[in-house]
């Protein structure tokens, strides 16, 4: 009588072939996962630029995109800046907050200042 299955020599190798491959695998999908993170978090902050540039032109206000906490990568408030004192004023109403966990790292160099701000005509300024 004759028996169909694998041995257990067989069994091992294609055990041993999955493991390999596995193990070149998996740093390639966490790279790609990371340039997919980065790359989200680059549109997200381009989307929240055009939306800040837009509010600013509709509304006829100076608008602030700040991060919080002075940190790009925790995220961003899109808000109203009535008195110009910047992101740190009391009075500037919250328009929209994008926040993120940290995990992207996010760095800006604009004179030291975690804010942009547009005008009534959408002309940018970090002064």
């Amino acid at each position: 009588m004759k028996q169909s299955g694998f041995t257990l020599i067989e069994l091992f190798v294609t055990l041993l072939v999955i493991g390999v491959l596995a193990s070149i695998a998996v740093p390639a999908m966490a790279e790609m996962v990371t340039a997919q993170r980065r790359l989200d978090v680059a549109q997200q902050l381009a989307s929240g630029l055009r939306t800040a540039r837009v509010e600013a032109i509709t509304r006829h206000q100076v608008i602030l995109l700040h991060a919080i906490d002075d940190d790009w990568s925790k995220g961003w408030r899109i808000s109203t800046n009535p008195s110009g004192k910047g992101a740190g004023d009391e009075r500037n109403v919250l328009l929209t907050e994008r926040s993120f966990g940290g995990k992207v790292p996010i760095t800006a160099r604009l004179r030291n200042r975690p804010y942009v701000s547009f005008n009534s005509l959408g002309a940018t300024s970090t002064s």
